[in-house]
């Protein structure tokens, strides 16, 4: 945990009882950080409900720096407690996308939020059980009057790195239809500077950006699914009349 002015470190106990006999050791290197070094980031977010066909931000920002990981916290909705059986947690049937230095083209997404937190197989009663691993886990399944799961996730030995915009999100369902309350905690060591700048686009359809760009159009092919991978922090319903205009 790199610091360039000062450190405190507290440890905390929500016991009802005095604990004792507690020793620390602290090592630390003094040493003068690059320029180029990030400062660590918490970042906060909520979405209660979240939005229909919109996927949930865990954590979206510009600058340069390494993405580290993230806690999260979701509930369902509309819960049926007599329904033990069934699959009531659809909203973890979305996937975990994520878009790096402004490119809507996904670098990474899972087909489910689950998997992004390294595990699988919720509402199956042999598998849905709650762990804590150093780097990944599920450490909460609780059931009131709604059901809330707790995962987190840190990418201590596959940092993800940015060099202009970053954004980690989450659809809630296969079509990020399914109503939920989400709360999350992602973690960077960001320098706000990007080390990346936009220094020419193509606009397609303008002859002298595609002139300048030495752009040749030619056939373009769709292929149109109902749940699609790279829509970014929407999901793309197409109707028929609008799958006819592509094929034509």
């Amino acid at each position: 945990m790199p610091f360039c002015k000062s450190a405190r470190i507290v440890l905390a106990s929500d016991s009802d009882q005095s604990v004792t006999g507690i020793k620390v050791t602290v090592d630390s290197v003094a040493a003068a950080p690059p320029a180029s070094s990030g400062y660590f980031h918490a970042w906060w977010h909520e979405g209660n409900p979240t939005r229909l066909h919109r996927d949930y931000t865990v954590l979206q920002t510009r600058g340069h720096a390494q993405y580290v990981g993230a806690v999260l916290v979701m509930s369902s909705v509309n819960y049926d407690p007599t329904k033990l059986h069934e699959v009531q947690r659809l909203y973890l049937d979305g996937d975990a996308k994520f878009c790096i230095d402004s490119n809507r083209t996904l670098v990474n997404a899972s087909t489910n939020t689950e998997e992004d937190f390294m595990w699988g197989g919720y509402d199956i009663v042999a598998f849905d059980k709650v762990f804590s691993y150093p780097a990944n886990g599920y450490p909460l399944n609780d059931i009131d009057a709604k059901d809330h799961s707790v995962m987190y996730r840190f990418h201590l030995s596959h940092l993800v790195p940015y060099y202009r915009f970053f954004r980690f999100e989450l659809e809630h369902g296969p079509e990020g239809n399914v109503s939920s309350n989400y709360s999350s905690t992602a973690f960077n060591y960001q320098v706000n500077t990007p080390a990346l700048e936009m220094t020419d686009q193509l606009h397609l359809s303008d002859s002298q950006s595609e002139q300048s760009n030495a752009y040749s159009p030619g056939k373009v092919v769709w292929l149109v699914c109902r749940n699609l991978p790279f829509e970014a922090d929407q999901q793309l319903i197409f109707n028929d009349a609008y799958i006819s205009d592509l094929k034509n």
